[in-house]
């Protein structure tokens, strides 16, 4: 009876993981599958049925996601509850409160699960944190009708104003400016801007607009 709820519980886990992202996060849950208990197994696979039921109700998964936390805090799955309910914080526009689970995933820990939510926390908070070098870019153009060759003009803002010069996984953001094609001679009224660790999927925006 174990083995089938193992495997009942696999399936339904499985329905509801999309995309690279998700996929990854699979991938870690598995090794813990196996070595969960029965209770977290049911959590599990409670969890998800009840988030499907209401997926686009950000507010109804949120709930379900501090319920879930608040029944059972030292679930091995714990750390999945808490990146499902970061997602749909940020969805609901909840940014501070997804800042603070997001944190909450922030960790030491070498258990697959654990180092899965690390960088997913890492991937979400770098996001956020491009956000906000983009808005001290922005305040830039403002005062100098163009953006600037570097990003070293951040060193000098106000330490209550000044953005992370680096990235969650400490790395310098990768910034240059981009020539129009038409008007080579404007090279610099746009720009670039990336993690090096997540290239192109460093846009906040564009990832947040992925269905969960």
């Amino acid at each position: 009876m174990r083995a089938i709820f193992k495997y009942t519980a696999f399936r339904i886990i499985l329905r509801h993981f999309r995309g690279p992202a998700a996929l990854m996060f699979f991938c870690a849950i598995l090794p813990g599958l196996a070595a969960a208990s029965e209770a977290d197994d049911r959590m599990l696979a409670t969890f998800f049925e009840k988030r499907a039921a209401c997926s686009n109700d950000y507010a109804a998964v949120i709930a379900i996601c501090n319920k879930v936390t608040n029944s059972m805090p030292d679930s091995l799955y714990l750390p999945v509850i808490r990146g499902v309910q970061a997602w749909h914080e940020l969805a609901a526009g909840k940014t501070n409160q997804a800042v603070a689970t997001l944190q909450s995933m922030l960790s030491g820990g070498v258990d697959p699960i654990a180092l899965s939510a690390n960088t997913m926390a890492c991937r979400w908070l770098t996001r956020l944190d491009r956000e906000k070098v983009r808005q001290a870019l922005t305040a830039y153009y403002a005062a100098h009708v163009a953006f600037p060759v570097s990003l070293e003009f951040m060193q000098k803002l106000p330490e209550n104003r000044r953005p992370a010069i680096v990235d969650r996984w400490n790395q310098a953001w990768q910034y240059r400016l981009v020539t129009f094609e038409r008007l080579p001679g404007l090279s610099d009224q746009r720009y670039e801007l990336q993690s090096r660790e997540l290239q192109a999927a460093s846009d906040y925006k564009k990832i947040l607009a992925i269905p969960y």
